[in-house]
């Protein structure tokens, strides 16, 4: 079996580059394709200094998350598809080697990457969800055959960040094996970015592409729909209660600019 790795890239300048090199280093991966997708930073020049090295697509500007997953699955000529965030610190070959063995598993078809906590929104996102509806584990860590992915990208074009909910659902009857990547975690945004209205765009955005897929899958429609979103953006907003007044006046903008919601 070959494997392809795949990752997609927005504005991630101080991690993608270590990211990168892991892949590279991992004696599994025989093929890294790196997805940049309208980054403003300097992560496209970043990618380009690898050369040859990988495989490099390019978007001039930003389609989301699924979007670009699903141009480097397109592009991948590996029998395996590893998905892999740009984003994250501490990984190491030897999480890839891991997740690789336990692919190999009888039966298994599918591999999640269990990251760290380290204020993960990922791991927000699952307790939120839990406590709405029912556990979903996400994690953008996830080894998949590329041909259980294939008859999916049309519907997984235009998810954003509800692709992992989609692939979940998609995959709920197969086999599934969790892999613990010890190290491994992703650095808070506002770690990366600082305290700021684009720091919580970024959160917001995903909560809300989350939400939406998460309503779609659980057959919630109208405005039993929008009730649910909202539920889940309230349980999201007060979980950064914490950061005080300045976080709030940046939230309340933009429910009152955006979301409009009372």
């Amino acid at each position: 079996m070959t494997i392809s790795a795949i990752v997609p890239c927005f504005n991630e300048e101080k991690s993608v580059k270590n990211v990168i090199d892991t892949l590279l280093a991992s004696p599994e991966i025989k093929e890294v394709i790196a997805i940049n997708d309208g980054s403003i930073d300097h992560s496209l020049a970043i990618l380009h200094s690898f050369g040859q090295k990988i495989k490099l697509i390019n978007f001039k500007k930003n389609h989301g998350k699924s979007t670009a997953v699903v141009a480097g699955i397109k592009k991948a000529k590996g029998t395996l598809v590893l998905l892999m965030d740009a984003d994250l610190a501490g990984l190491k070959p030897a999480h890839i080697t891991k997740m690789v063995e336990l692919l190999k598993k009888k039966n298994t078809r599918v591999v999640l990457g269990n990251l760290d906590a380290h204020g993960n929104v990922y791991r927000l996102f699952d307790k939120i969800t839990r406590k709405l509806i029912k556990y979903d584990f996400l994690t953008g860590e996830r080894i998949y055959f590329r041909d259980d992915l294939l008859p999916l990208l049309p519907k997984m074009k235009n998810l954003g960040y509800g692709l992992e909910v989609f692939l979940n659902h998609e995959f709920k009857d197969k086999k599934t094996v969790i892999a613990k990547l010890s190290g491994a975690f992703q650095p808070p945004k506002e770690k990366k970015t600082g305290l700021s209205y684009q720091t919580f765009r970024l959160y917001f955005k995903e909560a809300l592409e989350i939400s939406k897929e998460l309503a779609r899958q659980e057959g919630i429609k109208g405005k039993e729909a929008l009730a649910f979103r909202n539920r889940f953006i309230r349980e999201f907003l007060g979980k950064y209660a914490r950061y005080g007044k300045k976080w709030q006046k940046i939230l309340k903008k933009y429910l009152d600019e955006v979301l409009k919601v009372n």
